[in-house]
């Protein structure tokens, strides 16, 4: 039990101990980092500039950049990753990437994506060729947090890579956002 700061009595054979324990270390913002990701659809490299980030085949939706969006009732600041069509796969990438306990993702619909879209996304999440962990969202206005554990690979660097794909693009209007979690210090 946290009990507020004041006095107390204590009566009685208790021992009372405070432990002031250091938060996790956040050894890679992936959000923060967009601007060295290599992003692709396939074997077709996204790279022309948009808006803090890239497009994809010049469309203006289709692309991943970092911007404030409505994905809570404040809105975040995450990453706009909208699928590609079924049976393709939107991929963000990055290399050297220091491995800790775990990769903290957030991830969901914008407000309008929440009503239209008609399939989930779904969000592998990768270390150099293998998925570690994978993120499902089904249409919904929930930027909902999953971690995703890491420790055995701990301790090394490794191509980290988001792997975003659906059944049904349409009106899928995606974001996430990630951190790579350490030991505390």
């Amino acid at each position: 039990t946290t009990l507020p700061a004041g006095d107390y009595v204590i009566e009685g054979r208790i021992t009372v101990e405070r432990w002031a324990l250091p938060p996790p270390a956040v050894t890679f913002d992936f959000r923060a980092s967009l601007a060295s990701a290599t992003v692709s659809i396939g074997a077709v490299r996204c790279d022309q500039p948009a808006r803090g980030g890239v497009t994809c085949g010049g469309e203006w939706w289709r692309r991943v950049t970092r911007e404030w969006l409505l994905v809570s009732e404040n809105a975040d600041d995450a990453v706009w990753s909208h699928p590609p069509p079924r049976g393709q796969r939107l991929e963000v990438a990055w290399d050297a990437v220091p491995i800790g306990e775990s990769i903290v993702v957030r991830a969901g619909f914008t407000r309008d994506g929440a009503a239209q879209a008609q399939a989930a996304v779904r969000l592998g999440v990768w270390l150099d060729d293998v998925e570690v962990g994978r993120v499902v969202r089904e249409p919904a206005f929930a930027f909902a947090t999953t971690t995703v554990h890491t420790h055995a690979q701990a301790g090394r660097s490794a191509r980290v890579r988001f792997v975003i794909e659906t059944d049904d693009n349409a009106g899928a209007h995606f974001a996430w956002d990630a951190i790579a979690i350490g030991s505390p210090p």
